[in-house]
């Protein structure tokens, strides 16, 4: 299973159990909040690290609030669940990758807030973005 599959297949799965519609989309634009998330995957060159980057619009966490706390939430609850998120996305396709796999190669790392994104400068090997409720999710890695 490629890394692009398991990370489709992902969204699709979290978006199903939010009760949430996905579609894709072209560009991300407005106030984004960003995570990072490593993967290892065990080589017989070694270890090498695969890092993921989440960047949310604050109204696909704000959605994701309103369903998962179904309480009042401040901003600092928002960076907590930006880092909920990339674990629960990454963590399930590492799961598909691993299942895929003869020897779980894959193993997770510990998610970071990135903060408010304002500019884009990381080069990814692939990313996509997704339309989330009419809102955008962009997922990127590099190695």
């Amino acid at each position: 299973m490629q890394i692009s599959t398991a990370i489709n297949e992902s969204i699709f799965h979290i978006c199903d159990v939010l009760d949430t519609k996905v579609d894709f989309a072209d560009s991300i634009e407005g106030e984004i909040y960003g995570s990072s998330i490593p993967v290892y995957e065990k080589t017989e060159e070694g270890e090498k690290e695969i890092q993921f980057f989440l960047y949310f619009k604050k109204e696909v966490l704000k959605d994701a609030a309103d369903k998962l706390l179904q309480s009042s939430y401040t901003e600092d609850d928002l960076d907590d669940l930006s880092r909920e998120l990339a674990n629960q996305i990454i963590g399930y396709a590492k799961n598909l990758l691993n299942t895929a796999s003869a020897n779980n190669p894959y193993s997770l790392g510990v998610p970071e807030f990135l903060g408010v994104v304002e500019h884009f400068h990381i080069e990814f090997i692939e990313a996509k973005i997704y339309k989330i409720n009419g809102n955008v999710l962009k997922i990127g890695y590099r190695k």
